[in-house]
């Protein structure tokens, strides 16, 4: 998905390379209709 390209390789990692992003829903693959853009982070060690 782009926002997990975007948010894993930019701005998730700028602030601490230990935080993997996982893009749940985004644009333009919207599979939540009452949450356009949502991902989940977690911390790896």
């Amino acid at each position: 998905m782009p926002g997990e390209v975007e948010y894993a390789a930019g701005f998730v990692r700028t602030i601490d390379k230990h935080i993997a992003c996982v893009c749940i829903s985004c644009f333009p693959d919207v599979i939540d209709p009452v949450c356009c853009c949502a991902c989940r982070f977690r911390l790896e060690k």
